[in-house]
């Protein structure tokens, strides 16, 4: 992306740590909960339920823009080619399966063995 000001684009922090990205998804947890009691508890018009929909929506936005960069910053170029693909597979079954029910979940990708590259790994649990 272009971080050049007269584009409307800014510099954003790209070197996060865990600890601070943890932090900020339960910040995000946090204020997307609000917002949902916003959704249940008020009485809106259409116009205001679509300015709180564009919060919701900016707010994990920018979240997961941030997880992105991380993840580029600190996983291999193989590491977040497998990571892409097993999220697309995941939710491709998603898609195919939503017709049965859409309280489905997809709660986690984990690396299970990864040979090649600065180290192989084996996931032993």
């Amino acid at each position: 992306y272009n971080e050049t000001p007269q584009y409307g684009f800014y510099s954003v922090k790209v070197s996060y740590t865990r600890e601070e990205l943890t932090d900020a998804y339960e910040r995000v947890c946090e204020e997307d909960a609000a917002i949902e009691k916003r959704f249940e508890e008020e009485d809106m018009n259409q116009l205001t339920m679509n300015f709180t929909a564009s919060d919701q929506y900016t707010l994990w936005d920018s979240f997961l823009n941030d997880l992105w960069r991380y993840l580029k910053v600190t996983l291999s170029g193989e590491e977040m080619e497998a990571l892409t693909a097993a999220s697309a597979a995941a939710l491709t079954v998603y898609d195919m399966c939503k017709a049965m029910g859409k309280d489905m979940v997809i709660e986690e990708i984990k690396l299970l063995e990864k040979t090649g590259g600065k180290s192989d790994y084996h996931d032993e649990g």
